[in-house]
């Protein structure tokens, strides 16, 4: 596996990504974010950390001549050679000494105490009874773990010696039933691991009376595992905790404690010291420095006084013959003992530590400086070799232990915001740090103000605060509230730079306006109603200061301003609701959160290891998030991110395939389920070789892709993800539709419909069959409220959960249009209006006002003899209901008229009705769903995650457990400490 390739194909994804929503108009600042993207700012080159090789010491069965280690553990461990801080540790344990042990991971901490536990009860002459040693871990992932590892050594005794291992251990946690726990208190074991928070409970709950009088009478070693996850609050707690379990029990505690993280000091004794201070504020017991156990370190390509050969390392770096070779080759290799020597290890007070993590363009630089040979090519050979070292430590032996093994360690930050001050276009001053202000020449502070972007123009707005009684302009944050006690004195809005190269605004359109922002005067005289003045542009004058005045060149500088909430996108000349929020009318730089992030990363990431040709058990990623809530959303998040993505590209594969690149409802439901290719087992509960209960497998689950691809015709809502034909992918037609916008005849009796050309009518119907569309007013059979509740039944009795109706998910039932207001509420009726003050009438009175018609007293009657004509073209259905006593006529879009075409690639339909614009709109294709979209499927695993947290009960999180490892369940999304909890 090339990592590297990995690593650069999953940032480029997410670059690609968080750039797709936004659209920046103007060049200087396109030009700023640019740089900052290709210059890795928000995704920095990733650090590489090498894990060096531990010292090895004595064999156990040296050890057990040399220090009085009792022959037994070799029954239990084995007979190998132990690391060197291992056998320290051992040499103070068995001497009744505490101690802490600082190493890395994969140093063998937990033998240090087991080895010291173990030893004790093998030298008892009787047979222990009760709790000698508590083990107390962070999380409960841990304990698992470690269970497992005695069970092994169990396995291992018994296995050798033929007896039964005298040593008993039991977990404690809030994974067991009933029936263990009570096992545990009735006879409690020699062992007890269980976590911080029940140890609180074994020494404060009644029912755990019996295990405290254990703890009572037989404690002798108390062990904390990972001290450094005790911090804070909770490292308070836990020394209390200590010092309680210390005053219980009647012998004095060998406390031992473990850590991964070695505190920074001038000199290791130093660093031991800072150590045990910690350890003695915990155990509440005192530390010397020489009871803290250090990692040892050695190198394993070379020995201590090996020197790098410059002439070998140089030649092998010129060298463009690329790497191969086994196990041995690797060790010879110069650059490879240069890179440990180097890179990975140093020395201090005659040991080897470990260096700080470097980049590659870090190591590239040094390694350079060191032969003299162009950077570029010194990175090019380090990232070969690297790759080499992955392929080699992927196929080792059982004998063969890691040579140079590597990790990449990559930060990502959210894309945030865009900041400039309000100096001229052309001289002002443009960042993505998040800053107050920057000092001019004469060190006055010139302020920074964040910029939000239209989402149909990309034309930047700047987010303002206007505090009238000091005539400034004061920055704010976009979604920044103005406080009520504010309200008198400020207002907050947008301002609008303008140059004499462009204008933004003109007080002349406002004769494009819709009726209900105009008032006109008894002497004819059109001007903006009073209740809209605010939310058209004001024209402002103001300095780089934020000085502002509306006098007529005051300032220097000049713009528009438009009090928030935007009502009306000057520069896209789009108008907006009240009800629409600021996010979906203007976009900051990134608009990505944090679970659709790691969403994008992690699908990347799986997607990458799998064209790597990974095997399908590796293909997998652990994550972590704040709490146990945030788990399950990621989870969910991810999961339904996938499915959306599955099924959209099932349709446009499905579309593509198909002659004629057309399908329709007669048979796009059994072209996407051959487009997905999911065998019978991934979507079935009860999958069945036998043809006709195989036929009704598919077809519960074609009924329910049905439902999703009607469902998809709605509008796409989500900005974050836009559907297929936000994408170009594939455009939504309507049979019939060309020819009957020929037949003049017809449209004759309509007024507007009869003055338009046919690329107008053509048009004119698309915007309206899609509103109903898009407003999922569809008729169709199987969205009748009792097929629905059929094939509902159905899809839940035959299809998991995960590829079907979800728990407490329900299949929507459809909307009806009205012209009228419905009086009285109708159940299981949902409907929506095409009354006069609706987007569709807004929209009609427009089209009114552009074709000289006046529909002001017969919009109603229009309406309906329009609709009735779509009905008589056969694509609309119509229905009466009893509305307050009079009938009232309700209308649906006819599925069977709809046809899924294949797209450009290029093309997006405006939503002209819903996102009114007296100017033209070319909507913007978004080119990373596209490619999402496009991608096939097939050649990725079938993707799920699943939460692991306390909520989640022992045996649902042991068969999580089971399939991540297995590679089944692909992401893992866990709370901090995994599942602790009671």
């Amino acid at each position: 596996m090339d990592i590297f390739k990995v690593h650069e194909g999953v940032v480029s994804d997410y670059s690609n990504y968080i750039t797709s929503f936004v659209d920046i108009a103007d060049d200087q600042i396109r030009a700023v974010v640019e740089e900052n993207l290709s210059n890795k700012r928000l995704y920095p080159e990733p650090l590489v950390q090498f894990n060096p090789s531990f010292e090895i010491g004595e064999s156990l069965k040296d050890l057990t001549n040399t220090i009085a280690l009792n022959d037994e553990l070799l029954s239990a461990f084995g007979n190998y050679r132990l690391y060197k801080h291992q056998i320290e540790a051992l040499k103070l344990g068995i001497s009744g000494k505490d101690f802490i042990v600082t190493s890395g991971t994969g140093s063998g901490k937990s033998l240090t105490f087991l080895g010291t536990i173990f030893n004790h009860i093998f030298n008892s002459s009787q047979k222990p009874l009760g709790i000698i040693a508590l083990l107390v871990y962070p999380m409960n992932a841990l304990i698992n773990s470690q269970t497992l590892e005695i069970e092994k050594y169990k396995e291992n005794y018994e296995k050798l010696t033929g007896r039964d291992f005298p040593i008993t251990f039991s977990q404690y946690t809030g994974q067991e039933g009933q029936e263990v726990r009570e096992k545990i208190k009735s006879d409690p074991p020699n062992i007890l691991l269980t976590n911080y928070m029940m140890l609180e409970l074994i020494l404060t709950r009644l029912r755990e009376n019996q295990i405290r009088t254990s703890l009572e009478n037989n404690l002798r070693f108390l062990v904390f595992d990972e001290l450094h996850t005790y911090r804070g609050r909770q490292g308070s707690d836990v020394s209390l905790l200590i010092r309680r379990i210390q005053s219980l029990a009647k012998f004095n505690l060998t406390c031992i404690g473990t850590s991964a993280t070695m505190i920074s000091g001038d000199s290791i004794k130093s660093q031991k010291e800072r150590v045990a201070e910690v350890a003695t504020k915990i155990f509440g017991k005192t530390f010397s420095y020489d009871q803290i156990v250090n990692e040892r370190l050695i190198k394993s390509l070379s020995d201590a006084s090996y020197q790098i050969n410059i002439k070998t390392l140089k030649s092998e770096v010129e060298s463009s013959a690329p790497y191969s070779g086994n196990y041995d080759d690797f060790k010879n290799s110069e650059l490879a003992k240069w890179i440990e020597q180097e890179i990975g290890l140093e020395v201090k007070e005659g040991q080897y530590i470990r260096r700080k993590p470097l980049t590659v363009t870090s190591i590239s630089k040094l390694l350079s400086e060191y032969i003299s040979i162009d950077e570029k090519i010194c990175f090019s050979r380090l990232q070969d070799l690297l790759n080499w070292c992955n392929e080699i430590n992927n196929k080792l032996t059982k004998e063969q232990k890691p040579l140079l093994p590597f990790r990449l360690h990559q930060f990502i930050s959210q894309t945030g915001t865009v900041y400039v001050t309000l100096d001229k276009k052309e001289e002002r001053f443009i960042t993505l740090e998040s800053m107050s202000y920057i000092n001019d020449k004469n060190n006055q502070k010139k302020p920074l103000f964040p910029i939000v972007f239209s989402r149909v123009t990309g034309h930047e707005f700047v987010c303002v605060r206007r505090n009238n009684q000091l005539s400034k302009i004061e920055p704010r944050e976009f979604n920044q509230k103005l406080p009520e006690e504010d309200e008198e004195n400020y207002d907050i809005g947008y301002l609008l730079f303008e140059d004499d190269s462009e204008n933004i605004w003109d007080s002349s359109e406002i004769v494009n306006f819709p009726d209900s922002w105009l008032k006109v005067s008894k002497n004819g005289e059109v001007t903006v109603a009073k209740d809209y003045k605010t939310k058209v542009p004001q024209r402002i004058y103001f300095d780089e200061y934020g000085n502002y005045s509306e006098k007529v060149e005051s300032f220097q500088n000049k713009g528009w301003y438009i009090a928030a909430p935007l009502l009306f996108d000057p520069t896209g000349g789009m108008f907006y609701d009240r009800k629409t929020s600021e996010g979906t009318k203007l976009s900051k730089l990134g608009t990505e959160g944090r679970s659709t992030a790691t969403t994008v990363l992690a699908f990347s990431l799986i997607k990458a290891l799998a064209l790597e040709g990974l095997d399908y058990k590796e293909q997998k990623l652990l994550s972590f998030t704040d709490n146990r809530q945030d788990a399950a959303l990621q989870a969910g998040h991810f999961n339904d991110f996938i499915k959306v993505g599955r099924i959209r590209s099932a349709i446009y594969h499905a579309i593509e395939r198909c002659d004629n690149n057309i399908l329709d409802y007669s048979n796009i439901s059994q072209q996407v389920f051959l487009a997905l290719n999911l065998a019978q087992n991934q979507y079935a509960i009860q999958p069945s070789q036998l043809p006709f209960q195989a036929k009704e497998n598919d077809d519960a689950f074609k009924n329910y892709l049905m439902y999703r691809i009607l469902y998809d015709l709605k509008r796409g809502w989500r900005v974050v993800l836009p559907n297929l034909e936000q994408c170009g992918l594939i455009r939504i037609d309507y049979k019939y539709l060309n020819e009957t916008v020929t037949i003049k005849d017809f449209w004759s009796d309509l007024p507007i419909i009869n003055s338009m050309n046919d690329s107008e009518l053509r048009e004119f119907l698309i915007q309206v069959l899609d509103f109903f569309r898009k407003n999922y007013a569809l008729s169709y059979s199987g969205l009748q409220p009792n097929e629905i509740e059929t094939k509902s039944n159905i899809i839940r009795e035959k299809i998991k959960a995960e590829w079907g109706l979800d728990k407490g998910e329900q299949i929507d039932i459809p909307y009806f249009m009205r012209v009228e207001t419905l009086k009285s509420v109708h159940q299981k009726i949902y409907t929506a209006s095409l009354g006069p003050q609706s987007y569709f009438g807004k929209y009609i009175k427009l089209l009114a006002k552009k074709y000289e018609v006046d529909i002001s007293k017969t919009y109603t009657d229009f309406v309906y003899k329009l609709l009735d004509k779509l009905k008589e073209a056969n694509w609309l259905a119509a229905k009466e209901i009893n509305n307050a006593g009079t009938p009232l006529k309700l209308y649906q879009l006819k599925v069977d008229s709809i046809l899924w075409r294949l797209g450009d690639g290029n093309t997006v339909i405006p939503d002209n009705i819903r996102l009114h614009s007296f100017k033209t709109i070319v909507p913007r294709v978004n080119k990373y769903f596209k490619q999402f979209y496009s991608q096939n499927f097939s050649d990725i695993k079938i993707l799920e995650a699943r939460e692991h947290t306390a909520q989640i009960n022992n045996e649902a999180r042991k068969d999580r457990e089971r399939k991540f490892r297995e590679g089944e369940i692909a992401v893992l999304s866990c709370s901090p400490t995994m599942e602790l909890g009671i």
